[in-house]
C-alpha cells in the first residue's frame, strides 16, 4: 500500500511539472494543435498475482488531448481490459481512466500514465474460499501507473507497447497484476496545425 502511494504521488508531481512546463511554453512562438483524439487497441497479457494466474486478453482505450506543445503533450486517457482467456486460476476484468504525459523524440513517443478504476475478478477452480466463505467473484478498487512508448508510423498510425503496474484488493489480501499490451494507435486530428507569432 505504501508503495502505490508512493507511486500515486510521483506521477501527481510529473503531471504538475509537465502542466507547469506547458503554461510557460504558451509565452514563446510555437505551433500547436488544440484538440487531438486517437484511439488504440491492441492484446494484452497479464500476469495476476494470484497464484500464479495469467490472463491473455484485449485492451481499447482512447486518449483527448487539449492542448500540445513541442515535444510535451499531456493528456486523459480511458481504457478497458477484457480477458479473453481467463486462464486456470483467476480472471480479470477492469476499466481505467487517468492522465497521461507525453514526450515525443522524432517518431517515438514514450510516456508515463496513473490511472484509477474498477476491476472484477472472477475465481475460477470452484470459487476463492476464505473464512468460511466462498468467491466466485469480487470487485476492486484498482490503481495503476505504467509506461510505455508509441512508434509512429505515419501521420496518423502508430504502434505501441504498454506496461501497467497495477494494485487490487481481494478478500484476503492486496495483489499487483502486472500488464503488458502491444497494439496499435490510430490519430484523429480535429484542427489543422497553425502558427503563433511572436507580439
Amino acid at each position: 500500500m505504501k508503495q502505490t502511494k508512493s507511486l500515486a504521488k510521483l506521477a501527481l508531481l510529473a503531471g504538475l511539472a509537465t502542466l507547469a512546463q506547458t503554461a510557460h511554453a504558451q509565452a514563446v512562438p510555437t505551433a500547436t494543435r488544440q484538440l487531438q483524439l486517437s484511439a488504440f487497441g491492441g492484446a494484452t497479457g497479464t500476469y495476476t498475482n494470484f497464484y500464479g494466474g495469467k490472463n491473455g486478453g484485449l485492451t481499447a482505450g482512447a486518449d483527448l488531448t487539449f492542448l500540445s506543445v513541442p515535444k510535451v503533450r499531456p493528456s486523459f486517457e480511458l481504457r478497458g481490459t477484457y480477458p479473453v482467456d481467463g486462464g486456470h486460476v483467476d480472471s480479470q476484468m477492469n476499466f481505467l481512466l487517468g492522465p497521461k504525459v507525453e514526450r515525443q523524440f522524432g517518431r517515438f513517443h514514450p510516456y508515463v500514465d496513473f490511472f484509477i478504476g474498477r476491476g472484477s475478478i472472477s475465481y475460477l477452480n470452484g470459487g476463492f474460499p476464505y473464512n468460511g466463505v466462498l468467491y466466485l467473484r469480487t470487485s476492486s478498487t484498482v490503481y495503476s501507473p505504467g509506461l510505455g512508448v508509441d512508434f509512429d508510423l505515419g501521420t496518423h498510425w502508430a504502434v505501441k507497447a504498454d506496461f501497467q503496474y497495477q494494485h487490487w484488493n481481494t478478500p484476503a489480501y492486496s495483489i499487483h497484476p502486472k500488464a503488458t499490451t502491444f497494439g496499435v494507435v490510430y490519430r484523429f486530428t480535429f484542427n489543422p496545425r497553425h502558427h503563433r507569432s511572436k507580439p
